[in-house]
């Protein structure tokens, strides 16, 4: 058995998927936001012994139906949970593309073009949010893993012991990561990937409009210190994903710039740098 498909099959299975993905993007609108459907029962009707031959088409876009009318519509207009925005169409013929061409974004070796065109996506970000020219970046695939690369950097930033080769038993004190109490769930997830640890975040107070309070982390860092601990970085929220709120990013700065510590800023929901004086109260 084969998993190739002939030139007519692939024609007949592309057509089927597109015109059943122009019809879910005219319709889902008028569906139900979430399925009113137990695990229980979901998982009897998607259950199934392993498939050893392949199926026809009209049973495997059954099988889509099925499963599309079971899953949550991110696309509805009265949808607003979570960070995940609506699909663009664009973006699904993109991903088709992408997969078809099927490259090794691993280095530019690897992949030249997609490389070359991830290193031109991220110049055109920068220019879009405020960044300077010097600014890098890499592309990651959501917040969590961006977050876990941010931490990642401000850690080997906060030493200059080869940790990459020591690791972080061969830190000067114990680790210190400065947040606030709506600081997203995934710095913590992060520390402990890392070997930090979940102990070594420090939880500041933060005010009515659910900020940070600057003062307070000048105060807990400089007291760290003292007691002989390792500070590696703040973490400041751009909009919080539960409230919307915005640390006070400017008199952060200052104080991580005063410690000579790194901020990183957990910007899932931030409006552009270019607004952020007029967004973060002093």
């Amino acid at each position: 058995m084969s998993i190739e498909l002939s030139e007519a099959q692939r024609a007949q299975l592309g057509r089927a998927a597109l015109d059943w993905a122009l019809k879910y993007f005219a319709a889902q609108s008028q569906l139900p936001i979430y399925p009113t459907v137990s695990a229980k029962d979901l998982s009897s009707l998607l259950a199934g012994s392993l498939p050893v031959q392949p199926e026809d088409l009209t049973s495997v876009m059954a099988d889509v139906q099925r499963i599309a009318d079971h899953g949550r519509h991110n696309g509805h207009p009265r949808m607003f949970g979570y960070v995940q925005s609506s699909a663009s169409f664009a973006g699904v013929m993109g991903d088709l593309i992408a997969s078809a061409i099927n490259q090794n974004v691993t280095s530019w070796r690897s992949a030249p073009a997609p490389t070359t065109i991830e290193h031109q996506v991220i110049e055109w970000l920068k220019e879009m949010v405020g960044f300077g020219p010097q600014g890098i970046g890499v592309l990651m695939s959501g917040g969590s893993m961006a977050n876990f690369a941010g931490l990642a950097v401000a850690l080997r930033a906060s030493t200059d012991i080869d940790l990459n080769q020591r690791g972080v038993g061969a830190l000067p004190g114990k680790p210190r990561i400065y947040t606030s109490s709506m600081t997203h769930m995934s710095i913590g997830k992060a520390a402990s990937m890392l070997g930090i640890g979940k102990d070594a975040i420090e939880t500041l107070p933060v005010n009515n409009a659910f900020q940070m309070d600057a003062v307070a982390l000048s105060s807990w860092i400089k007291a760290d210190r003292a007691a002989g601990f390792h500070p590696v970085c703040v973490v400041a929220t751009a909009g919080d994903v539960n409230t919307g709120a915005i640390d006070p990013l400017d008199a952060i700065a200052d104080v991580c710039a005063a410690h000579k510590l790194w901020l990183h800023v957990d910007g899932s929901y931030e409006r552009s740098p270019r607004d952020r004086r007029t967004s973060a109260a002093p």
